[in-house]
C-alpha cells in the first residue's frame, strides 16, 4: 500500500526494517527473561554475559532480517517464501545433526 500511496522504496524498506528491529529487540528481551528466570549461567550469570547474549542475538536478528528481505524477492507472496524458508531450515538443521556427531567421533578429521 505505501509503495502504491507514491512512498519511496528506500523509507518504505527502511519502515520495515526498523518495525523489524524494534520487534527483534523485544523477542530478544523476552528470550533474555525466560534465560535469567530459568537460572541459565552459561547465558545470564553476570551482567557482562547477560549484555553479550542480547547483543549477539540482537545482532543475528538485525543480520539475518537484510537476507531474508533479499530471499523472498523471487516468490510472488510472502507465505510462498516462509515456507521454503522453514524448509530450507529444516534441512539445514538435519543435516547438521547428522554430521555433527560424525565430525564430534573423527570420522572427518582427514579433511581438515
Amino acid at each position: 500500500m505505501q509503495l502504491g500511496a507514491g512512498c519511496p522504496p528506500a523509507v518504505y524498506w527502511a519502515g520495515h526494517a526498523a518495525f523489524d528491529a524494534v520487534v527483534h529487540a523485544a523477542v530478544t528481551a523476552v528470550a533474555l527473561a525466560t534465560f535469567a528466570a530459568f537460572g541459565d549461567g552459561a547465558t545470564c550469570g553476570s551482567a557482562v554475559q547477560a549484555a553479550a547474549t542480547f547483543l549477539l542475538l540482537l545482532g543475528y536478528g538485525l543480520a539475518v532480517a537484510p537476507l531474508s528481505y533479499a530471499c523472498s524477492l523471487p516468490f510472488n507472496s510472502p507465505s510462498a517464501a516462509q515456507v521454503r524458508a522453514v524448509r530450507l531450515g529444516v534441512v539445514m538443521a538435519t543435516l547438521w545433526c547428522i554430521t555433527l556427531p560424525a565430525c564430534r567421533a573423527g570420522h572427518y578429521s582427514s579433511l581438515a
